[in-house]
């Protein structure tokens, strides 16, 4: 089952145990590995046997359409496919983990925001997809967010010798999937213009403080205002009253963090980051042939609109329309 997963870095645990059992195994008798260091370790091993076997178009024209629960309408327009050979090179230069929808999300949001006004018709949505599947120019810039967060994984490093005694947990840090904060600091550092209708919808992470490690606990603590008193995965653990589910982050004029409730689009097409708990995308609300629709452009093979976030960036995006 994982295989026909694995386009979708999905931490599903039932389908790892069930066709990695034995890696799990393994690694539940090295010291210092936590469930969710082993999950990921027995993905890393699925991915890349899928991009042994994989073989495929680097271009993809994948289409998906849905309805959500309350009548959203949603898409999803699949562009350049990470897991394609022509990744490769990058994730070894820059010793990225071999899910990279993270980077690839990052570099779309960029490459849609200045663009992002001039769709208004099932044409125009084709020639912005088209833009995303030019891997010169996308390549480009997903290379230029893998350097960059590479970079900053070298220096805390560098920074916290304590914390990495061994070649082992060095190349952990180096090669374990992007974080929230991660993105988060890319972007605000490519300042109010760049990011000017670009916001990233996130899962509240603070449920999850407890599995936290070096510099993504110290960054959780920002989170903490949100709530979420529980323990557990970020997208089912119960939240008491008051809590937000999912925080909103802007970047122009100046970074901001929001409740989902209290967020409002600065923009009638807002570019969103979206935090599928697993995976990364990128997704446009705007009005197609007088419809609203919530366009998510994906960097694999599956689908995605099944799911809260999708509905909830639909919502959010055309809330009082």
């Amino acid at each position: 089952m994982l295989r026909s997963l694995v386009g979708s870095e999905m931490c599903i645990r039932d389908s790892i145990n069930a066709e990695y059992g034995e890696v799990m195994h393994e690694m539940s008798g090295v010291d210092g590995l936590t469930e969710e260091q082993m999950v990921q370790a027995a993905l890393e091993v699925s991915a890349k046997e899928h991009m042994q076997s994989h073989g495929g178009d680097f271009v993809m024209n994948g289409r998906f359409e849905a309805t959500g629960n309350r009548g959203q309408r949603l898409m999803q327009l699949n562009t350049l496919d990470q897991f394609a050979d022509d990744v490769l090179p990058s994730i070894r230069e820059f010793q990225c983990p071999t899910a990279t929808c993270g980077y690839f999300a990052t570099a779309n949001a960029l490459a849609l925001a200045p663009l992002a006004g001039s769709v208004q018709t099932a044409e125009d949505l084709e020639r912005l997809a088209d833009t995303l599947r030019d891997p010169e120019v996308i390549m480009g810039m997903t290379r230029d967010v893998m350097h960059s967060v590479s970079a900053c994984r070298a220096r805390w490093i560098e920074e916290h010798p304590a914390d990495f005694p061994t070649h082992r947990s060095k190349k952990e840090y180096m090669t374990a999937w992007i974080a929230n904060y991660e993105i988060s600091d890319y972007l605000r550092n490519c300042g109010p213009d760049r990011t000017r209708d670009v916001v990233f919808l996130r899962y509240n992470q603070w449920p999850e403080r407890n599995t936290a490690t070096h510099e993504e606990k110290d960054r959780l603590e920002e989170e903490r205002e949100f709530g979420g008193e529980k323990t557990g995965d970020k997208a089912t653990v119960a939240m008491e009253p008051g809590a937000s589910r999912f925080i909103v982050e802007s970047f122009s004029p100046g970074r901001q963090l929001q409740r989902a409730s209290e967020w409002r689009p600065s923009s009638s097409c807002p570019v969103l980051i979206l935090d599928l708990n697993g995976h990364f995308a990128v997704a446009l609300a705007c009005n197609i042939d007088g419809a609203d629709t919530l366009v998510m452009f994906n960097t694999t093979q599956g689908s995605y609109l099944a799911g809260l976030c999708p509905e909830s960036a639909f919502t959010l995006a055309f809330r009082g329309h």
